[in-house]
């Protein structure tokens, strides 16, 4: 008989990027994103920041510095022992938003 565990946990890969115009005027040292998980938010980096979740529906967001700059936001679904991967793309401006989704652009 199989004990009862916690159920498999899923993978969630939020790639990170900017755009060259935004990469320029923000220098070779730019602070990557915050990523919020269902409202907890973690400091992120420029490329892929991997979070390991619970199965079931889980609200992300993105933006930049302790602002709302930047800010993008989505629902997605984690299934267990699967990889679900999210892009996040910052403003070309400082006062634009973000763009969060499943599609990069």
């Amino acid at each position: 008989m199989q004990g009862q565990g916690t159920p498999a946990q899923g993978q969630l890969v939020v790639h990170a990027s900017y755009s060259g115009f935004a990469r320029v005027m923000a220098g070779p040292h730019a602070v990557g994103p915050i990523i919020l998980v269902n409202g907890q938010p973690t400091r992120g980096r420029w490329g892929a920041n991997v979070f390991m979740l619970p199965p079931g529906h889980h609200r992300i967001g993105a933006k930049l510095r302790q602002t709302a700059m930047g800010r993008a936001e989505v629902v997605v679904s984690v299934a267990p022992g699967t990889c679900t991967h999210l892009y996040y793309r910052a403003p070309m401006t400082a006062f634009g938003n973000g763009d969060l989704g499943s599609v990069v652009r």
